[in-house]
């Protein structure tokens, strides 16, 4: 008699189901749309969306710790406020429920000084902290609606100019026509904000004046010329066949005019200050050129690297006509095709480096964060990155020491350099949380910071508005960095501004 074998095989892990729901704290309702993450060891073990009624499931899970997370545009940006749900081999976990918060829509309306409403009026939310939307245009009710708005301030700008209008000049809200006089306006997740009514302004408008030139100092005729300040385009005409323009009805302003002239397949652009005030402007005079090339080197430790993917390098502009320019990354480094005039080097090295900018060069001068003139036929720049920076580790007072702790709200901890022209990417640096409720800050570049923690929403970017960051610094602690070198700091939680 022949014995068949017999394989016998380990039963398998049971897997199970984790569902929950995603809800709108402020409503109640159903969350429909959101995306769920289900993280495990630090990876994604899967991603799921709410139905109509905002449910969510994740079939066939493992046993094991997972954290699960909820997002949905238009909703307050959750940070780590996840949650950790153990799953055993012979039964589901409870639902799981999040409650989200949603960004509020900012309304208003658009009035003559008679406060009678206004339409077409293009109105502008002017970002001071958060991020930007398109302009809202009113209605015949003279209402404006702007899409729900991250959290940070903003200040509002209606333009009738835009739309074509004489009578009134650009005005900021609540019913000023200088920007100093302007209200912002503190957006924070939750009800929608409303009654932001703008009284449009008067006043005096003026003429002005001027000519368009080509490099060789000919007319350029049809060039379109622009008026503005930070905020607004004040005024706009095109040059006649002797390269003259005239622009009426511009209201004071406090900026620079631009041209753009595109003869050939080359456009080409200039622009200089310009200042309204109490008359007319004459003989403003434009020269148009095409666009000069900037070259750049990346160097690590002394040996150069080209560019690598994840490269991000802006050309931002002090004045002229508001251009920004990315830089164009190849393996022997990074080229700006850009128009002549004063610029800054945003720079912020690849995360896959593990470096810190050290500095950014040109010739011998540090222009790191620096306003420089940019002119054809300039010396290649010079980007010096360095590994070996310092680090920082950093825990609050009292606060608890788990993650699980953080499921209740964002719990961030930013380094911010003392020297105001640093407080931006990459130099404001920020931490995450740890399993051991500390914040640990790898591979900073060496210099004297302000450690802040905060437990509600704080992003490195809202250190570049300068009341921001005064407020939040002086509840900050001073630290230095220094090279291979490990530093700690106990905070205490930040108040918000």
């Amino acid at each position: 008699m022949r014995w068949l074998p017999i394989l016998v095989l380990a039963p398998a892990l049971a897997a199970q189901t984790v569902t929950g729901t995603v809800t709108n704290a402020l409503t109640q309702q159903p969350v429909a749309g959101a995306t769920v993450f289900l993280f495990g060891d630090a990876s994604v073990a899967g991603r799921a969306s709410t139905d109509e009624t905002g449910a969510f499931r994740f079939p066939n899970v493992k046993p094991g710790d997972y954290s699960v997370l909820a997002t949905q545009t238009g909703y307050d940006v959750p940070y780590l406020r996840s949650v950790v749900v153990h799953v055993e081999a012979d039964r589901d976990p409870s639902p799981l429920t999040f409650a989200l918060t949603p960004f509020p829509r900012l309304t208003g309306r658009v009035l003559d000084p008679e406060r009678n409403p206004i339409a077409g009026i293009p109105v502008h939310a002017i970002v001071i902290r958060g991020l930007e939307v398109p302009p809202a245009v009113t209605d015949k009710q003279g209402r404006f609606a702007f899409p729900p708005l991250a959290p940070g301030e903003y200040e509002l700008l209606a333009n009738p100019l835009e739309a074509g209008g004489s009578e009134f000049a650009p005005t900021y809200f609540p019913a000023s026509g200088d920007r100093s006089g302007g209200e912002r306006i503190a957006v924070r997740p939750g009800p929608d904000l409303a009654g932001y009514d703008i009284v449009l302004r008067g006043g005096q408008f003026f003429n002005v004046r001027g000519r368009v030139l080509d490099e060789a100092g000919r007319p350029a005729p049809g060039a379109e010329v622009t008026i503005q300040n930070p905020d607004a385009t004040c005024g706009k005409a095109v040059t006649r066949e002797d390269g003259t323009f005239e622009i009426e009805h511009v209201p004071p302003v406090d900026g620079w005019a631009s041209a753009l002239w595109k003869p050939g397949a080359t456009q080409m652009r200039g622009a200089a200050p310009v200042a309204v005030t109490k008359h007319d402007l004459e003989s403003v005079e434009l020269r148009v050129s095409p666009p000069a090339v900037l070259r750049g080197v990346v160097e690590l430790d002394g040996e150069d690297v080209g560019a690598a993917v994840g490269t991000y390098a802006q050309l931002t502009p002090v004045a002229g006509d508001g251009t920004r320019v990315s830089a164009i990354t190849s393996g022997d480094g990074i080229r700006f095709d850009a128009y002549p005039g004063r610029y800054v080097l945003i720079y912020v090295p690849p995360r896959l480096r593990d470096a810190y900018l050290d500095s950014v060069r040109m010739g011998d001068r540090d222009i790191t964060m620096q306003e420089f003139e940019l002119t054809p036929g300039m010396p290649p720049l010079r980007i010096v990155l360095r590994k070996g920076g310092g680090a920082v580790t950093a825990k609050v007072e009292n606060a608890a020491n788990s993650t699980a702790a953080a499921a209740a709200g964002p719990q961030v901890a930013v380094l911010v350099p003392q020297e105001p022209r640093l407080r931006c990417d990459p130099f404001v640096v920020r931490g995450m949380l740890s399993g051991s409720g500390a914040w640990t800050f790898s591979n900073i570049r060496p210099g004297d910071y302000y450690a802040v923690a905060a437990d509600w929403p704080m992003r490195p970017a809202d250190f570049s508005d300068p009341h921001f960051a005064d407020a939040m610094i002086s509840q900050g602690v001073p630290v230095r960095v220094e090279e291979n070198a490990i530093a700690s700091v106990t905070l205490k939680w930040a108040r918000q501004p």
